[in-house]
């Protein structure tokens, strides 16, 4: 074999091994929000460390050629990178009420689950929230890293009032010792948070009641967001097994792994 055929054929050799290697580990990053996106996102010292969305994530990737990347990082940071077309291609999750990965982000139009909100009480009086009026003139504990419209609107019309806490802990403090008259949040981000962070000399779970807010707080639809100029093969696969593992029943597994409650009313409407 002569020199320049030896040559070319390692050429062809080493682009046919890089070929191969590039096909078997494409990168997508997992764009993860820090400290305040538990249990749908959880992170240690900027490391992932699992998460509903998380594990959900992982198991859409499972025995794929795709290397999923996670990048722990505030909320500010990840809306620079998102905006700023940074870490090509991500993924995340989003809500279309919350909009915070548009333009930039496409929804994989398969929703995860639908949220819900829960008064969490240990008013013995307050039976249901069927309309708004029962909030009439209630002092309610929010968290204060969030936005609830809903609620500040009917601050304005119905007097009631709305009073911010630094952490679920405090939440839930002040509405078990009645300092507050209810705390209002994701049902499934009190659920996981209660038994978290549940200690015995607090005695929380003897009076709390969760009482279903859908009459003040629409559910909506948690949904995959995907970077806009992913690949429409990457955008397909995600599509795919996110129908397999719904249909499987896969999601209401991790949801109960994470709440110790099985919510089908989380999945659906």
């Amino acid at each position: 074999m002569t020199p320049s055929r030896l040559l070319h054929c390692i050429a062809l050799a080493f682009a046919i091994t890089h070929f191969h290697a590039k096909a078997e580990t494409e990168k997508v990053n997992y764009l993860v929000v820090s400290d305040i996106a538990v249990p749908f996102q959880i992170n240690e010292e900027r490391n992932s460390t699992g998460g509903i969305i998380s594990d959900i994530v992982t198991d859409i990737f499972r025995e794929t050629h795709y290397n999923i990347v996670p990048l722990v990082a505030s909320p500010k940071r990840i809306s620079k990178l998102i905006s700023e077309h940074q870490n090509h291609p991500w993924i995340t999750y989003d809500a279309k009420v919350w909009n915070a990965t548009a333009p930039h982000g496409e929804l994989i139009d398969v929703p995860l689950f639908y949220a819900h909100h829960s008064y969490l009480t240990c008013d013995e009086k307050q039976k249901e929230i069927r309309t708004p009026e029962d909030l009439r003139k209630k002092r309610i504990s929010i968290l204060s890293t969030f936005d609830y419209p809903e609620l500040n609107q009917l601050e304005r019309n119905l007097k009631l009032l709305l009073s911010p806490v630094r952490s679920y802990h405090q939440g839930f403090i002040m509405a078990s010792h009645g300092r507050t008259d209810g705390f209002v949040e994701m049902d499934i981000r009190l659920r996981y948070n209660l038994a978290a962070i549940r200690q015995p000399e607090d005695k929380l779970e003897e009076c709390f009641r969760f009482l279903n807010m859908d009459a003040v707080i629409p559910p909506y639809p948690i949904y995959l967001s995907v970077d806009r100029d992913a690949d429409e093969a990457l955008k397909a696969l995600i599509k795919k097994r996110l129908i397999q593992l719904k249909q499987g029943g896969h999601i209401q597994d991790i949801v109960k792994r994470y709440t110790s409650v099985y919510l089908p009313d989380a999945l659906s409407r």
